[in-house]
């Protein structure tokens, strides 16, 4: 738990100016949208939310396994727990736009760049994609919106990359379903 609490501390102390600004979508199915000022702000930010879903999935199946032990009862832990991997995984979602230029830095809409430009910005998103799209305590709303993306970066931008990591993201999913795999990053 000390490492997730160095990450909040870092977060907590993050100059305003580095932060990801927060505005209102314009844009569906998204309600709110992150802005970046550059790539290299996004890529830092979508590699922190992406670091601290990990962690925090670590944390529960590690925690769920001591208290099946123990007896110990860590509902409310839990619970925030999870509450926080949703909020990651939306902050990826919110993400999305911004760093495949759909929107500039200032929110307004924008008409796709070239094929190559948003190729390298979008091989930024392929890591926490995966890890929203796999994380067992995201919502499947985020899941299906994270496979999606895949399949959108994969089929329209071009990176097969991508299609590969949907497939797999897609059967592990499944797998999870069918209760053959504990937690779904590591299938």
């Amino acid at each position: 738990m000390g490492l997730d609490a160095e990450f909040q501390e870092w977060f907590d102390n993050v100059a305003d100016d580095f932060r990801p600004k927060i505005l209102d979508a314009l844009i569906a199915p998204l309600h709110k949208v992150h802005l970046y000022n550059w790539l290299d702000q996004s890529t830092m930010w979508l590699q922190y939310y992406s670091t601290r879903i990990l962690l925090k999935e670590c944390m529960l199946l590690i925690t769920r396994k001591i208290s099946a032990f123990t007896m110990l009862q860590l509902n409310p832990y839990e619970q925030k727990q999870k509450i926080e991997i949703r909020d990651l995984a939306r902050d990826i979602a919110r993400s999305i736009p911004w760093v495949l230029g759909q929107i500039d830095s200032v929110g307004i809409p924008q008409h796709v760049p070239r094929i190559s430009v948003q190729g390298v910005r979008a091989y930024t998103l392929l890591w926490p994609l995966r890890v929203a799209a796999l994380a067992e305590h995201t919502t499947w709303k985020f899941r299906a919106f994270s496979i999606a993306t895949l399949l959108f970066i994969g089929h329209e931008i071009g990176l097969g990359k991508a299609l590969s990591i949907a497939r797999s993201a897609g059967e592990a999913v499944s797998y999870s379903l069918l209760g053959m795999c504990s937690l779904p990053i590591y299938c």
